[in-house]
């Protein structure tokens, strides 16, 4: 669970160091692709425990 973000931090560090341009591209493609998981995850969050509580049962 916290390996994931510090390599995410670690990445945008080495990348901003070899060439800021190319990092920011980096940073905005970050950026939306965590929001397009966040949508994704919370409107699938109902379903998920609309099934679990079906198979609880």
């Amino acid at each position: 669970m916290h390996q994931a973000p510090a390599s995410l931090i670690c990445a945008m560090c080495m990348a901003f160091l070899i060439s800021a341009r190319l990092a920011s591209i980096y940073l905005v493609a970050v950026i939306i692709l965590g929001f397009l998981l966040f949508l994704i995850m919370s409107r699938t969050t109902k379903y998920f425990r609309q099934v679990f509580e079906q198979y609880d049962a």
